[in-house]
């Protein structure tokens, strides 16, 4: 046999002795000589999977049986601790939640259970914004009988803006998101809410973006305040009393409704109105707006400010209201001596009603002052101008020098009972 023909065979036996060890190699085990195995799926020498012995892991090393880093997609049925079940979710056995245990003022976490301890002080939980968790459920629990739990939302909670569990109960409150609001599942122990059906503005006063405040009721539009063109305007946000509030300086810093001439449409012709608002003074001797709609000069709809010397009764450091209808007819409510002098967050609620007896009211921290109500028989209605629906100023003057946070307009006269409701939503 001559040396070619050797060498062929040599090369064919070779061939055969290899496809018999890879045939071999496919129908054994895959082991490994490291303790783990890495799928590198993308060819970039970066393992999209690895299995080793504590488990599989995928986008990640596991540290149980199975690990995924990201989203895990179940078309059909999932089995835990059993193999049957005609859910697409079976458990058999005990599952467990996270739970978040709350003593002060803050907005909930990823837990799905919340217990609130009140027993040392009032406490406001935030819900996230709905519109960014969609399906999400929490069950709130209050844990004791002393003080208040108010819940607001990142968005509407069914047709409630906050929600309120009192005090004596130790109640619960479960809600799930959908569609950008927070919808209650149930509410028990001696649940209260501010009802959202007559409430046409609400600005919270949290944030300042490209110089605006939102509006949670989306009817104004949803931006619909802008920074004043006064020289040296520029608000801040700062202390609040629920969360954040908005700073205003005294020298030009002011809001007003965005457009032309726009105001809050409702105002004119209104013939009920409520309006709230928590405000904190830093000067205590000067006359300063909270909210207006108008001046003193003859074209005024609406004003609430702080009344250094009350022109009709005397009395000094106090909050008054002013209502016309714009045909010289005008009633005002100048408050209690003194309301107005302290350096802490008061709550003052307005309420109008055209042509009663009783339809001009003031209330400070939840009760009614002594000096109202005033007649409204000779107003039958807000007066209809072009002036712009300010906060921290009037039309021509009277800046505030302080802080203001949560002013509410409905367009109904409030109850005793809910604005009492909105004073205790900020203990």
């Amino acid at each position: 046999m001559n040396s070619g023909k050797l060498d062929k065979m040599v090369s064919m036996t070779n061939t055969l002795i290899a496809l018999l060890f890879l045939t071999t190699a496919l129908m054994a085990d895959v082991k490994s000589t490291t303790g783990q195995i890495k799928f590198d799926t993308q060819l970039d020498n970066q393992a999209e999977m690895i299995l080793n012995s504590t488990g599989l892991g995928i986008g990640v090393t596991p540290s149980s049986n199975l690990h995924v880093k990201g989203n895990a997609i179940m078309n059909d049925q999932l089995f835990i601790g059993g193999n049957s079940g005609s859910a697409n979710l079976n458990v058999n056995g005990t599952m467990s939640y996270g739970i978040q245990s709350v003593s002060s003022s803050t907005t909930l976490s990823d837990n799905s259970l919340v217990l609130v301890d009140t027993s040392s002080a009032n406490i406001v939980l935030s819900l996230p914004e709905a519109s960014s968790y969609e399906g999400r459920k929490y069950t709130i629990k209050k844990t004791s009988t002393l003080n208040r739990l108010s819940i607001r939302g990142g968005g509407l909670i069914d047709d409630n803006s906050d929600l309120t569990l009192s005090v004596n109960n130790m109640g619960t409150l479960s809600v799930i998101s959908s569609s950008g609001n927070w919808h209650i599942l149930n509410m028990s122990g001696n649940g209260t809410s501010i009802q959202s059906d007559n409430l046409i503005g609400w600005w919270k006063m949290d944030e300042i973006n490209s110089n605006t405040l939102i509006n949670e009721i989306n009817l104004y539009p949803t931006k619909i305040f802008t920074a004043s063109a006064v020289t040296g305007s520029n608000p801040s946000i700062g202390e609040g009393r629920l969360n954040q509030g908005i700073d205003l300086d005294g020298s030009g810093d002011n809001f007003f409704l965005s457009n032309s001439n726009s105001d809050l449409a409702y105002l004119d012709n209104a013939a009920q109105i409520s309006m709230s608002i928590w405000v904190k003074l830093n000067d205590l001797t000067s006359d300063a707006t909270l909210i207006s709609k108008g001046d003193f000069n003859g074209s005024n709809a609406f004003m609430l400010w702080r009344d250094e010397a009350a022109n009709i009764s005397g009395r000094a450091d106090t909050f008054a209201i002013l209502a016309s209808d714009g045909s010289g007819n005008n009633i005002r409510i100048e408050g209690a001596d003194g309301i107005a002098n302290d350096n802490e967050w008061n709550h003052i609620v307005v309420t109008y009603e055209g042509n009663s007896a009783t339809g001009l009211k003031m209330f400070i921290n939840g009760a009614e002052d002594p000096n109202s109500p005033a007649d409204t028989s000779s107003v039958d209605s807000l007066n209809s101008n072009s002036q712009y629906f300010r906060i921290g100023r009037s039309d021509d003057s009277l800046e505030l020098n302080g802080h203001l946070d949560e002013l509410r307009v409905f367009n109904k006269v409030l109850s005793n009972t809910e604005i009492e409701d909105l004073y205790n939503q900020g203990q």
